[in-house]
């Protein structure tokens, strides 16, 4: 006889422990998420008619929107909010979204809804990067990002792909998917609430003792790392929103070549994400920064004389190294040693977001007014810009480590 299944449920839940369940709702979330950005992308251009720099307004709308509820909106959630409820409202929520975006007519109707996705964002992945990153330090604490980096990666490499192959057939089919994806994920995390022990939500831990930078608020190469990571997703936005535009106008490809493309450049992205989580020498470490940031600048500067799918698939591949550095960097040197890290991944995500912004809205236009070579020079030279502040920031950070351990020689 066996056993029923929703008997087997508790059982499963704490097999695979808080971690897995924040991975799987990583992966999820992430595809659902991808499918409604690309989606939108290739419904307002193809289905709505829109203009590139309109298409760009509206993702960088869904950013924007994000951004203010980070800043404005989330202190106040988080304080009569539990995180698993917090989670249960952007997964449904995202549900709810993705269905009536299926249904649009409007590239009007897509103003209003497609932003309300941004809202539901603000709720997931602060939270739920926060909430995994609780009681880790160190190399615990790398590893632990890698493997949550890999989950959503998993699902940025899957969602391109689906994409375009759905589209080929119905424009719609992608909010569809993304809609039933949220609601697996949204399964997910109420199965978590009724039966993840209580000890699986710890409190805040003590604040690290063992980190270079001796203030209670963590290490101070937290900011170079966030120039880093709002320069190179402003890029990647360019590659996620104005790239598809120009490869069905300029270079005719179809629309499952272009998430193959993509597809590619989240691959190498997510083998990026595995790597760094098995060694520490970027721990704490200026030149693995400006070495990615150089890396991303060049690929940049290499674009404009690139047509190919496979010369754009490797450009692409590249670019997924240059990304993960940044963004893995950002989010562990963001979180180490802090003791509120929830905000601290809000502060994260709000600068990934603002870069989105600005790629997307700043490209789109910049292509509609000139070309796509001049959207990919004027994104190198913003990476030669941050890799300026970048250094100099380093520079800083050095000299207010030696002073401090003057002033422990001699107090």
């Amino acid at each position: 006889m066996t056993t029923p299944a929703p008997k087997r449920l508790p059982s499963l839940y704490r097999r695979v422990g808080k971690e897995g369940v924040i991975y799987a709702a990583a992966l999820l979330f992430c595809m659902g998420q991808g499918l409604l950005l690309l989606g939108i992308v290739f419904l307002a251009k193809t289905t709505l008619g829109s203009q590139p720099s309109t298409v760009g307004w509206l993702v960088g709308l869904n950013s924007l929107v994000f951004v203010l509820g980070c800043l404005l909106v989330r202190p106040a959630v988080t304080a009569r909010l539990s995180p698993l409820h917090q989670l249960m409202i952007a997964t449904f929520g995202s549900t709810v979204i993705s269905v009536l975006l299926m249904c649009v007519r409007t590239i009007g109707a897509a103003f209003v809804l497609f932003p309300l996705v941004g809202l539901a964002v603000m709720l997931f992945w602060p939270t739920i990067a926060g909430w995994l990153s609780t009681g880790k330090e160190g190399p615990a604490l790398a590893r632990t990002l890698a493997w949550y980096n890999v989950a959503w990666c998993t699902g940025a490499i899957l969602s391109p792909f689906i994409c375009g192959w759905l589209s080929e057939g119905w424009t719609r089919a992608p909010f569809l998917a993304a809609a039933s994806i949220c609601l697996l994920t949204a399964a997910i995390v109420v199965g978590a609430s009724r039966y993840l022990p209580s000890e699986a939500l710890p409190p805040p831990p003590a604040p690290a003792q063992t980190l270079p930078c001796h203030a209670s608020g963590g290490t101070l190469y937290r900011y170079p790392y966030w120039v880093g990571v709002l320069v190179t997703f402003l890029g990647m936005n360019v590659i996620l929103t104005v790239f598809p535009m120009a490869a069905l106008d300029q270079l005719h490809l179809s629309k499952t070549a272009i998430g193959g493309i993509l597809l590619v450049r989240a691959l190498f992205n997510t083998m990026s994400f595995m790597a760094l989580g098995r060694v520490s020498f970027w721990h704490f470490r200026a030149w693995p920064m400006l070495a990615g940031q150089a890396l991303g600048c060049v690929v940049f500067l290499s674009l404009p004389g690139i047509q190919s799918f496979w010369g754009l698939a490797g450009l692409f591949a590249l670019f997924g190294l240059s990304g993960a550095i940044s963004y893995t960097g950002s989010a562990f040197h963001g979180v180490s040693g802090s003791t509120d890290r929830a905000r601290r991944m809000a502060i994260h995500e709000v600068l990934i977001s603002s870069g989105f912004i600005i790629g997307s809205v700043g490209g789109s236009t910049l292509y509609q007014a000139a070309s796509m070579a001049r959207v990919y020079r004027s994104c190198a030279g913003l990476m030669a810009l941050a890799i300026v502040v970048q250094a100099g920031l380093c520079v800083w950070i050095r000299r207010r480590e030696n002073a401090a351990t003057v002033s422990d020689i001699y107090p």
